[in-house]
Order: C-alpha cells, then sequence, then structure tokens
C-alpha cells in the first residue's frame, strides 16, 4: 500500500508538473481555435491538478476504464509532448509514439503499432485518430539522407514505410531546396501513414460508416503552433 501511495502521489505531482511546463513554454494548443478550446483548458488543468489531495475522485474513477477521445500517434521526438500539445488531461488520449510517427500498413504478424491501432478502434472504439508530424524530424532527415542510417539498421529498415512519402515528394516537388524538402517530406509522411492506416479493417470499416474521423497535424517546434493538414 505504501508503494501505491507513493506512486499515486508522484503521479499528481508529475502532472502538476506538466501543467507549469505549458504556461511556462507557452505552448500553443492545436485546439486553440476551436469554439470549446476554453472548456478544453479548463479540464485538461482540472485533470493534471486534481483536488490537491491523492484521492481524485476524476482519477479514482479513471482507474476502472477508460474512453478517450482520440488516438494519437506521433513521434518519439522528446521535444513533443502530446498531452501539452492538445491541452489534454488525464484519460483523453490513447497515444503511440515511435520514429517518425509511423503505421506500418495491416499486416497479421505480430506487430506493435498494429496492435495498437486495432485496440484503439475495435476495442475503445475512438471516433478520432490523429497522426502529428512535427518541424525539424530527424527520421524525416534521415529517410532523406539514409546513407547516414549504416549503423542503425533497425532504424533504416523502419524508415522503409517513408519512401512511399519520399517518392512523392521528389516527384511533386523535384526542384526545392533541402530546408524545403525537409518540411514537404513531414506534411507528405503525415499523408502517407494516414493511407496506411486506412489498410487496416477496423479503421477501413469505422471510416466507411462515418464512426471514425482520421486527422493529419503538423506540429511547429519554432512557433509551437500546429497545422491541420487539408487531406485530399
Amino acid at each position: 500500500m505504501h508503494t501505491i501511495g507513493s506512486f499515486r502521489t508522484f503521479f499528481l505531482s508529475s502532472q502538476s508538473l506538466a501543467l507549469a511546463l505549458l504556461v511556462a513554454l507557452n505552448v500553443g494548443p492545436a485546439f486553440a481555435q476551436a469554439p470549446d478550446s476554453t472548456a478544453l483548458r479548463a479540464r485538461a488543468a482540472a485533470q493534471r491538478i486534481g483536488d490537491g489531495s491523492s484521492r481524485s475522485p476524476a482519477l479514482e474513477a479513471m482507474a476502472q476504464g477508460q474512453a478517450p477521445d482520440r488516438l494519437f500517434i506521433t513521434c518519439s521526438d522528446s521535444r513533443l509532448i502530446p498531452s501539452a500539445i492538445t491541452w489534454t488531461g488525464v484519460g483523453e488520449l490513447f497515444v503511440i509514439r515511435n520514429a517518425g510517427n509511423i503505421v506500418p500498413p495491416f499486416d497479421t504478424r505480430p506487430e506493435g503499432v498494429s496492435a495498437t491501432v486495432e485496440y484503439a478502434v475495435a476495442v475503445l472504439e475512438v471516433p478520432t485518430i490523429v497522426v502529428c508530424g512535427h518541424t525539424f524530424c530527424g527520421a524525416m532527415k534521415g529517410a532523406l539522407e539514409p546513407a547516414g542510417l549504416d549503423a542503425v539498421p533497425n532504424v533504416r529498415n523502419f524508415l522503409k514505410f517513408v519512401e512511399p512519402a519520399r517518392l512523392a515528394v521528389e516527384q511533386l516537388h523535384p526542384n526545392l531546396d533541402p530546408d524545403t524538402r525537409w518540411l514537404r517530406l513531414v506534411e507528405q509522411n503525415v499523408r502517407q501513414q494516414l493511407t496506411n492506416l486506412k489498410t487496416h479493417p477496423w479503421v477501413a470499416a469505422r471510416t466507411a460508416t462515418g464512426d471514425l474521423r482520421l486527422e493529419g497535424w503538423v506540429y511547429d517546434l519554432e512557433k509551437r503552433e500546429t497545422r491541420v493538414l487539408p487531406m485530399p
């Protein structure tokens, strides 16, 4: 019991610290333009801080189950804080993070991203999936300069899922300067991973019925702002 109590106190303290960091960094929320952004921020703050005790009723209720609002797929980059980007609190995001915010096309072989997508869509029935890339993404830089990946073969193999996006950028924008090409790949990769998501049976089924919405975002690390990409 002592261990559980200590963990709970640490958890609440960590959430309070996250809110403090959010304010200090002046992070621009993705939902800043949403009509209910004030309510979103208030709910997120309340869930981070709790009621000042180690027995917040909201957190205790969440221990019995979860009902997240969205599956949020983003990069493992340490400069990204999903809850800060989205102004969300405890229990609102179901998160997948990996190098390059990649979603491999559907395959029945054991694979962590596919299993998590399947659970989120089929079991938790999330109404929205967001794929969120970001500026200055090292994975996208690696996809553009694969010769530098010889020492990290697992990274090189994983980035094969970015190759369709890289080829698309080369065909659509053949004369870009290196920095602009990097940014265009970040954007095109988000679109490619959304395309890959549609190969997953549960995603295809629930988007067809209108029960699941797919969105593509790019977070700007310098401006601390999020853009929602137009989808074709």
